[in-house]
Formats: C-alpha cells, structure tokens, sequence
C-alpha cells in the first residue's frame, strides 16, 4: 500500500512522544481513587483471612507435634547419650579391684592399666540418629514459627488510600507467588516426618541389642509405616480424588504430570512491576480470578479499559485469564438479541489492551485462537454492520489489528483476500474523516500497522510496526510500539 505523508489531522504533541496518549474514555475507572480499589481491598480482606486459616492450619499442629516429639525423644537421648562417654561406675570398680590384688601381692604391686573408651558402633549409630532427628524436630518447629510469622505480616492491616492499599497488598502477593511461600509451608511438615523415621530406625537398633524378637516387631511396624507413608504420598498423583495426601503428594503430582508449578525458582513468577500501569494490570486481573460476582466482574473490566495501552499492561493481562473474561463476555453480548452498547464498548476497550502486540509465545494460545475465530468468516466481527453505530469504528479497529497481528497471511489467505478493501479503503478514508480524536488515533495506528511497505528511508525494523509488533524479543516489540506512539501523537508519517 505504502503510505504517504498524512495530513495535520489536528493531534496535540504528546509530552512523551514514545507513550501513547492516554486518552480512553474510562480512564476514570482506574484512578487512584477508583471505586474499583475499595472493592479490590475488601475482596482482599476475606483472601488474606483464608489464606491465613488455611497457612495456620498447617503450621498449628505442626508447632504442637513438634514440641510433644522433641521432648520425647530429649528424654530418650538423656539416657543412650550416656553410651557415648566412659563410665565412671566401671572405672571405679576398675580401681577397687585393682587395689585388691595389690593388698594380696604385696610383693610386687601393680599400677592398673585402664583401656581407653572407645563408643561401640551401635551407640554411634543410635545417638547419631537421635541428635539428626532432634535437629529436625527442631527444624521444623523453628520453620512452622518463623512461617507463621510471613503470614501475620501478608495478612496485616495496612492503610492509606484505596490504591496505596491495593498496591501493597499485590506486591506481597506477588512476593508469596513468587518465592513459593506455599511451597516452603508445605513442605515444613516432611522435616517432622523425617525426624520421626530416623528415631524409628534408632530405636530399631537399640532394642535389637536387648532383644531380637522385639526389635524384629519394631522393624516389621516401621516398614509398615514407611510403606503407608509412601503410599499415601503416590496415591494423590495417581488418582486426583484422592483423600489421602501427604505433604509431598503435590511434588510427585506435579514430577508426573510435568508441570513447572513446583519450581523453586524465583522464576517461577515474576517480580512485581515497576511501572505503575502494569501494577494495576495485575492487581485488576487478581481481582477477576477471586471474585465471582458478575457485578465486580463488569466493575475490573471497566477497569481494564480504562488502562494505558501499553505493553507492560499487556503483558500482565496476558499472564491470567482476563483475554478469556472478556472474549466470553463480548461473545455473550454480541448474540444477544438486544445487546448492551455500553457494555460492548467496554469490551471492545478491554481487547484493544490485549492486542497491542503479538508476541509469538501468545499467538499459540487459546486465547489467540479465539481471536482468530473472531474475525474469521461467519465470526462475530466479520461482518461489523449489524453492530451498534457508535462502536463499528472501534470495532473495525480491533478487527484490523486482530487480523494483521494474530493472522498468518501464508495460513489465512482467503481472510486477507476479503479484507482488502478494509485496508486499502477504509482505514485510510476513516483515518481522515473521523471526527472523535480518540478514535482517529486508533484508525490511524492500525493503518500504519497494516502498511507492508514502509518509506526506504524508515528506520528497519522499528517502523516496519507489523513486523516489530510480533518479534521474539520484548525489548524489539517495546522499540516498535514506542515508534508507533510517537509516529501516531506528532500525526506524521515518513
């Protein structure tokens, strides 16, 4: 197509050229001081109340058990400890018979000679697994308290403004998912439960030294226990409506099926973000995965439109099932008989966030196949006449968009070929004769994303935004979007 240089179209210079203008009509939603965060907060008040009980659940009988075990098992090393060092009894009985057959030799007496103490290998072995299994114990207990203490701090009482609240409790969100917090909790039980094999196997060996009989029996009841254990724990990975779990039977669950959840790897989630926008992308899309009510619903996504198009916000919607939230939605009102313009329009502002860019990692989710879907024949955005008045420009945007970001012209030919005059005449007849601003400026980004032959003289590949848009590498995409805004809020074109 090859664009040429467009007209003064009337846009003011933006005081971030590389920003794009945040100019959506539901900005208002997403302020500070937005209804969304008192919702956001409240919401928040009942998670982080089942968070804790179901965090304490753990830690509480841990904490008692642990207690109860150590002091067990202190009383059983007080006496094998004594194993360990030489007896003052057997040395002085040493001495009193060495003195005895000095009085009947008076001839030639003797100074005794006492071997040095040597521990046999069973009192080694005993009190060598006994002092490992206190460690533990006290492992564990120490772990259950100092964990208990993470979750007094997440779950505490914070205040300011709605935002300001909202924000910091995102962030220790975040910090939970991100250093597995769960994961740890979880996982202080098994320290109690090796405590308890390795004084199984320690009074195995003591009592086998006094009698074999009943040291067999302990033996035969330990592997009996470790077998149950081990049972329990592989039982849950094999059936899913298992009732009977062990602390590692998510582990061995997540080793079986391969799935990354488990990873001790802080990059397992990523840090919380920097830029304010992205943060409450998060913070929103956290909101519509706990709330059921179809009114907060509707409340996020108002939010969701309301957010700066920018490719960190992208990025954080595209990590949840928000894309998902609003395609149904948008589906649902789209087959309505009598559809709801305004809740379209919000729809329709929400998707634009999601498709600045198209990465190739999101391009092969379910997510990207919707979109294609969207926009296929005989798709709810085919044909855009029978949509309200007020919306077909917007949606004609989002059509484009979904058509030369998410749409492989080598795969989807018969697509470009029916949409050719969307590209070649309506985007640019529309770009120079919409009257709403805002909505120019989007005509206008899609039909430079839509031009396959840039000036020679642009910069490659940063102008080249249809290209830029789906690179491989963030830093390329963020170049080209940026490129983009600029070109968009100056209104000029190389």
């Amino acid at each position: 197509m090859g664009l040429k240089r467009l007209p003064n179209l009337g846009f003011k210079r933006h005081p971030h050229l590389d920003e794009p203008l945040d100019d959506s009509p539901f900005r208002q939603e997403c302020t500070d001081n937005a209804q969304l965060w008192k919702l956001y907060m409240h919401t928040a008040k009942v998670f982080d109340k089942n968070l804790a009980d179901l965090f304490n659940s753990d830690l509480d009988p841990l904490l008692i058990f642990a207690a109860l075990f150590s002091a067990i098992l202190a009383a059983f090393l007080i006496e094998t400890r004594k194993d360990l060092q030489p007896d003052p009894q057997s040395i002085t009985n040493g001495l009193l018979f060495a003195m005895l057959k000095n009085q009947v030799n008076t001839s030639t007496p003797q100074i005794p000679e006492l071997d040095p103490f040597t521990p046999t290998s069973a009192a080694r072995w005993i009190n060598g697994l006994w002092f490992c299994s206190l460690m533990f114990s006290l492992m564990s207990a120490l772990g259950a308290s100092m964990a208990k203490g993470w979750v007094t701090q997440f779950s505490s009482a914070v205040s300011g403004s709605a935002w300001a609240d909202a924000r910091l409790h995102a962030s220790r969100y975040r910090g939970i998912k991100r250093w597995q917090l769960g994961l740890i909790i979880q996982c202080l039980p098994i320290l109690i439960h090796i405590a308890f094999l390795l004084f199984s196997i320690g009074l195995v060996l003591l009592v086998l030294q006094d009698d074999q009989m009943i040291g067999l029996t302990i033996l035969a009841l330990t592997t009996l226990v470790v077998l149950l254990y081990i049972g329990n724990s592989v039982h849950p990975a094999v059936y899913l409506d298992s009732p009977f779990r062990a602390p590692i039977s998510g582990m061995i669950r997540a080793i079986f099926h391969n799935r990354q959840g488990w990873s001790w790897s802080p990059a397992g989630a990523s840090q919380f973000p920097a830029r304010e926008d992205a943060q409450k992308a998060q913070a929103i899309c956290w909101l519509l995965t706990q709330s059921a009510s179809s009114s907060t619903a509707t409340i996020a996504i108002h939010a969701v439109a309301g957010l700066p198009c920018s490719l960190f916000v992208q990025n954080e919607l595209c990590r949840s099932s928000v894309g998902n939230m609003v395609l149904d939605l948008l589906s649902e009102e789209m087959t309505n008989p009598e559809p709801d313009t305004d809740l379209l329009n919000v729809c329709l502002h929400a998707l634009l966030r999601l498709t600045q860019a198209a990465p190739p990692e999101l391009l092969i989710t379910e997510f990207a196949q919707y979109l294609r879907r969207l926009v296929a024949p005989r798709g709810l955005l085919d044909d855009l006449a029978g949509l309200p008045a007020i919306i077909q420009d917007l949606a004609l945007c989002i059509k484009a968009r979904i058509i030369q970001l998410f749409c492989d012209p080598s795969q989807h030919i018969e697509l470009f070929q029916q949409n050719t005059a969307l590209f070649e005449i309506d985007l640019p007849v529309l770009a120079k004769s919409c009257s709403d601003p805002y909505i120019r400026r989007l005509l206008i980004e899609v039909w430079f994303i839509s031009d396959q032959n840039p000036p020679p003289t642009s910069h490659p590949p940063a102008l080249h935004f249809n290209i830029g848009l789906k690179a491989a590498h963030f830093g390329d995409r963020l170049a080209t979007h940026s490129s983009l805004a600029k070109k968009v809020n100056t209104g000029m074109a190389c």
